[in-house]
C-alpha cells in the first residue's frame, strides 16, 4: 500500500477553507491541527471545539507539534515535544492514511508545517506533500 500524502494547509489563507472541505470528502482523510493553542481570536471556525463539531474523530490536536514561539516571529520555530507525534504520523502515513497538517500561518515557508513535513519526509522519503 503506498503512503498517505500530506496536505499542510494555514488558514490565514483565503482559499484554504474551500481546500480542507475538499480534501475531507474523503473518509481515509485526518485533520491533524498542530498548532499549541488550537483557538482563533478572529475566526471561531478555527476553534478546537469548532473543528471537532464538524469533524468528529477524524480531527485530531497535536499540541506537541505546536510551535513554542508562535507569538514571536523573531525567535526560531521550536516544537514543543515532537518525537513521538512525529512517530504517530508517520504510522497514520504509511497505514496509506491521509493527514491534513493544519495551523494559523498563511506562509508555508516560515511555518512550522514546513519543519514538521521535513521530518516526516526524512522518515518516509516516498511521502506526497501537496502544497
Amino acid at each position: 500500500m503506498p503512503p498517505g500524502t500530506i496536505y499542510p494547509l494555514g488558514y490565514a489563507d483565503s482559499n484554504t477553507e474551500p481546500t480542507l472541505e475538499a480534501i475531507m470528502q474523503r473518509p481515509d482523510v485526518l485533520l491533524v491541527d498542530i498548532r499549541l493553542v488550537p483557538q482563533s481570536r478572529w475566526r471561531p471556525q478555527w476553534n478546537k471545539s469548532t473543528l471537532q463539531g464538524r469533524w468528529g474523530e477524524r480531527y485530531l490536536h497535536k499540541k506537541q507539534l505546536g510551535n513554542i514561539h508562535f507569538r514571536d516571529s523573531n525567535k526560531p520555530i521550536r516544537l514543543l515535544d515532537p518525537d513521538q507525534a512525529i512517530q504517530d504520523l508517520a504510522q497514520l502515513l504509511q497505514s496509506g492514511t491521509d493527514i491534513v497538517l493544519l495551523c494559523a500561518c498563511k506562509n508555508y515557508d516560515m511555518c512550522h508545517r514546513r519543519v514538521i513535513v521535513e521530518r516526516l519526509k526524512a522518515l518516509l522519503p516516498e511521502v506526497e506533500v501537496h502544497l
